[in-house]
C-alpha cells in the first residue's frame, strides 16, 4: 500500500520555526493520471501506481499534516507586498480542502 510519509519538516534555513519563512520545503515528484490510476515518480525516477481513491485519501491526510505544521508554528511575519498572496494561498487551500472532503 502506498502512503505519503513526511520524514522531516523544516523551514528553508533549517530552523525549527522561522517567523519570516512562509513556506515549508522538501518534496519534488511528478504525478500522472492514467485511467483510474495515479503514477507518482520521484526525482530518482522511481515510480509507484495507486488508485485515484487511495491517492485522494493520502493527499487529504498529507494536507492535514501540513496544515497542522503551520497551525502549530509561530505567527508569520508577512510583508505588505506578500500579504495578498499569502492570504490568497490560505483561502485557496481551505476552499480546495473543503471541496474534496
Amino acid at each position: 500500500m502506498f502512503k505519503f510519509k513526511i520524514i522531516e519538516k523544516y523551514w528553508i534555513d533549517k530552523n525549527s520555526d522561522d517567523p519570516e519563512d512562509l513556506c515549508a520545503h522538501g518534496l519534488n515528484y511528478e504525478i500522472r493520471n492514467l485511467d483510474n490510476m495515479i503514477i507518482i515518480t520521484n526525482e530518482s525516477k522511481e515510480s509507484v501506481s495507486i488508485t485515484n481513491t487511495d491517492y485522494k485519501n493520502n493527499i487529504l491526510s498529507f494536507v492535514n499534516e501540513v496544515e497542522n505544521f503551520y497551525t502549530q508554528s509561530s505567527s508569520k511575519i508577512v510583508s505588505s507586498e506578500d500579504v495578498d498572496g499569502y492570504d490568497s494561498f490560505w483561502n485557496e487551500w481551505h476552499y480546495l480542502k473543503k471541496m474534496h472532503y
